[in-house]
């Protein structure tokens, strides 16, 4: 629970026009439910690629989180949405075959900090 409660206090500190009741909301329709939105996940070793429902937006949509000790220092990003979930499944194994080509991309931009702040702040560069 003490991951959750950090988690929470991310998103309060990243998106300061939004409530602490919305964030709250939000972050309770997701937690512990994860079985039951999961589309798809990857375990690498030491790293994963997750793709599940979410209730972040304002509508549900679907998205890619990709967490990987070498980008953003290990933390999530997110790296696509989807409308559908025949669309994310698509979507998810894309991201495998790019995590699990022969060499890992230089950057990859967390499509969701892109969307508020824009581009070049959400492009999160490989630490080598």
């Amino acid at each position: 629970m003490e991951d959750g409660l950090e988690q929470l206090k991310d998103l309060a500190e990243k998106f300061p026009d939004v409530t602490k009741f919305q964030v709250f909301r939000t972050f309770m329709r997701n937690y512990g439910s994860y079985g039951e939105r999961k589309v798809a996940r990857y375990n690498g070793d030491g790293w994963f690629i997750s793709t599940a429902l979410v209730y972040d937006a304002e509508n549900p949509q679907y998205e890619t989180a990709i967490v990987h000790p070498e980008y953003n220092k290990g933390d999530h990003i997110i790296v696509e949405t989807y409308p559908t979930k025949e669309d994310a499944g698509e979507g998810h194994e894309r991201w495998v075959e790019v995590m699990t080509g022969d060499e890992l991309p230089d950057e990859l931009t967390d499509v969701l900090v892109a969307a508020v702040v824009g581009t070049k702040a959400a492009v999160v560069l490989r630490t080598k």
